[in-house]
């Protein structure tokens, strides 16, 4: 289960110290974008420090407490959120735990995508250089206690295109996202019923 939920409960590894400031333009791209973006939703590709696996899958987030991230190989779950609440799919063990999604999404790197104008009272924000042909900024919770150190996001064209993330523990992981679109995404998408004959656990 803990796979699932990289993409709320990792932090960032920073970038290297000699990566060059272009203009800001890392901080311009996250600013632009919570402002202007209602939603986003794409492909992914995660990948973790020391580890063989390799998940890829699709995700989308609307504002302001929508989202879908579904991992398809090497093994189905699925974690999703109508903004009421929160749902955890995991197919080969036939269990959906549902709970409810108030403040699930605080200081968490959804947030930082969902979160608009409140990103920056949730997140110190810095601009992190250019390197890989991305603008990145780095996100730092004001959360004393948050369950993770900082958010490393890259920007391309506008758009979100990679996550370097680790967590408190000290482990890394970084997500690459592909054929990003900013089109509405219909609201039937993060909503699950569980198939019928499924454990339910309700917390």
């Amino acid at each position: 289960m803990k796979t699932v939920l990289i993409f709320l409960t990792t932090a960032a590894i920073s970038l290297s110290a000699q990566a060059q400031t272009s203009a800001q333009a890392g901080l311009q791209a996250m600013r632009a974008f919570v402002a202007a973006q209602k939603s986003v939703s794409g492909e992914f590709v995660q990948t973790t420090a020391g580890k063989a696996t390799r998940q890829t899958g699709t995700f989308a987030l609307t504002k302001p407490a929508q989202f879908r991230w579904a991992i398809q190989k090497p093994f189905e779950q699925l974690l999703v959120s109508d903004g009421k609440t929160l749902t955890q799919w995991d197919a080969d063990l036939n269990q959906a735990t549902i709970r409810n999604a108030e403040g699930l999404l605080a200081n968490t790197p959804a947030a930082l995508l969902l979160g608009g104008a409140a990103v920056e009272k949730q997140f110190g924000l810095i601009d992190a250089g250019s390197q890989e042909g991305l603008d990145w900024v780095q996100a730092t919770p004001k959360l004393a206690d948050s369950s993770f150190k900082s958010i490393q996001l890259g920007f391309k064209n506008g758009l979100p295109a990679a996550l370097i993330a680790q967590d408190a523990f000290g482990g890394t992981s970084r997500i690459e996202f592909k054929n990003v679109s900013t089109q509405a995404v219909p609201a039937a998408q993060f909503n699950f019923t569980p198939p019928k004959g499924a454990d339910v656990v309700k917390m």
